[in-house]
């Protein structure tokens, strides 16, 4: 059964909202440190959101480059082991396999308009029952925007984890206050957590309880 993690960073209203943004950003900039996060897009949608991305993560300090159109322009760039890949379009997700031969990680990213929850997550068991096979690649990531009224808005960042059996959802309350690129970093970090977990350890399994001394 999927299990489902949601994560609610708010804006800053407080002591406490700074030390959990503080701690969510250094977790994620401990695991992207090093990489490269490349954004791969062929279509022109693709292409627009690939752009919109690499403007959040590079505001928020992370490394990113754009790839774009053809297997080989990924072979020839360069593209190191542990470096996360995000496709954009399903027809830069052909590249999944190449990415994952390499060593990196390959991240599918849908965008829905508007929407709750539930229907993040909703889109994203859509993306398997239409028959894109679960270990196709690492995670599949949904975008959503939700309007609060008065100008707030609540953005979403869901990513699925096939291995884990986990629908990981970070939800940026007041975005822009907040660091809309957070959500992201946070998100892709996971990913590298738990991929790192599934090829190390194997199949994840709940940790055996251990009796205190």
């Amino acid at each position: 059964m999927t299990s489902v993690r949601t994560e609610r960073l708010d804006a800053l209203s407080g002591a406490h909202d700074v030390r959990v943004l503080t701690w969510t950003r250094e977790l994620a900039d401990d695991a992207l440190a090093g990489r490269t996060v490349w954004c791969a897009a062929a279509s022109p949608v693709g292409s627009e959101l690939a752009a919109t991305l690499r403007g959040r993560l590079r505001d928020d300090g992370v490394a990113v480059r754009a790839l774009e159109r053809a297997a080989q322009e990924l072979i020839g760039a360069a593209v190191a082991a542990d470096d996360v890949v995000v496709l954009h379009d399903a027809r830069s997700a052909v590249l999944a396999q190449v990415v994952r031969d390499r060593g990196a990680h390959a991240v599918w990213h849908v965008h829905v308009r508007g929407g709750t929850r539930p229907a993040a997550v909703r889109e994203l068991h859509a993306l398997l029952r239409a028959g894109a096979p679960a270990d196709a690649v690492d995670a599949y990531v949904v975008t959503s925007t939700q309007s609060l009224g008065r100008g707030r808005r609540v953005e979403r960042v869901a990513a699925l984890l096939p291995s884990a059996d986990l629908v990981d959802v970070k939800e940026l309350a007041d975005a822009e206050r907040a660091g809309s690129a957070l959500g992201w970093s946070s998100a892709l970090a996971d990913v590298i957590e738990v991929d790192h977990e599934d090829h190390v350890g194997g199949t994840l399994h709940a940790r055996p309880t251990v009796p205190s001394r």
